[in-house]
């Protein structure tokens, strides 16, 4: 007579009975499987893309105070900061997860010119002393999942792609002083807003249009929307800076 198994040991062995019986299941029907029809399921990729585009500044920051002038009454004053257009070249890395869906890291390059103003605000623009910087260097990296509509056939395919980011600047502050004299004399000096640069968060998203030229080549066509945290150290602020840009891409698969 066979000794009774009882409590935890009979437990254990009722799961290892089924894990053994669904393992034995899943392997009759993935060798019942014909080799042809499994061939025709998804097999992971890797792609490698060169992307070039446009990006474009924006209106960084812009703060303003207002000083008491004998002869005009209360005038106001500010500081502005602006990042100018530029061209884009970078690199796309894309893991396939399935033939629509796939992880990607994307990384470019941009020279652009950054661009302070302070003075007098009139009718909400700033005029004044204008201090330009050329050749700021501007580097934002990604790490995303996209996903393309899953229709048959190589056509063009619109896609989604959402994720993380850093955006680096070879600056690493960018203040405001604000050193002037009102019309009837009156000194004015303070510093509006001093921005924390070098590497900030970056949230992006996108979407475009995917043309799959053969199994290997594919082109692509996309705007991204960056959202960049910075930091204002006289507000303790966190203001997000949007800028965008409109890229193509070609990239081969392995």
């Amino acid at each position: 007579m066979r000794p009774a198994i009882h409590g935890s040991t009979a437990a254990a062995t009722r799961a290892a009975l089924r894990r053994i019986t669904r393992f034995g299941m899943l392997a009759l029907l993935v060798a019942g499987v014909p080799p042809t029809v499994r061939a025709q399921g998804f097999s992971q990729q890797d792609e490698l893309a060169v992307i070039v585009g446009r990006w474009f500044g924006a209106d960084f920051l812009q703060r303003t105070t207002f000083a008491n002038d004998p002869f005009e009454g209360s005038v106001e004053f500010g500081s502005a900061l602006a990042q100018g257009d530029a061209m884009l070249i970078g690199m796309q890395y894309s893991l396939f997860l399935q033939s629509w869906l796939a992880t990607e890291v994307t990384a470019a390059y941009m020279s652009n010119e950054w661009t302070t103003t302070a003075g007098r605000v009139t009718d909400g623009t700033i005029s004044g002393q204008t201090t330009i910087v050329s050749g700021v260097t501007t580097i934002p990296v990604a790490v995303n999942l996209r996903a393309r509509l899953p229709l048959m056939g190589r056509g063009p395919r619109p896609f989604v792609s959402v994720g993380a980011g850093v955006v680096f600047y070879d600056i690493a502050r960018s203040q405001a002083p604000l050193v002037i004299n009102t019309s009837g004399g009156i000194p004015l000096d303070t510093l509006l807003f001093d921005l924390d640069l070098g590497v900030r968060l970056a949230p992006n998203v996108a979407a475009g249009v995917q043309y799959q030229v053969t199994n290997k080549i594919g082109i692509r066509l996309e705007g991204r929307l960056w959202f960049t945290v910075l930091r204002d150290r006289v507000s303790n602020e966190r203001p997000v800076q949007k800028n965008g840009w409109l890229a193509i891409s070609a990239g081969r698969r392995f």
